[in-house]
């Protein structure tokens, strides 16, 4: 009865929820990966937790410009 409800948040919402999985995710596993490595680990945490790959994609993006340059 339940199998294909989908739940719509607003953006802004969904944004900063991700934001700050993005940084619980980044805390977990920047001791242990870098690079390549550690964006892989952050997106499949992401995508557990169910977020779009576009929006995690596009933060990565974001974020990592500021962080590692």
């Amino acid at each position: 009865a339940l199998d294909h409800v989908e739940m719509h948040f607003p953006e802004e919402e969904t944004q900063a929820l991700l934001k700050q999985e993005y940084e619980r995710a980044y805390r977990r596993y920047h001791n242990k990966y870098e690079g390549q490595s550690l964006k892989n680990k952050i997106v499949q945490f992401l995508m557990r937790k169910g977020y779009e790959y576009s929006d995690i994609t596009s933060l990565l993006e974001e974020v990592w410009s500021e962080d590692n340059e």
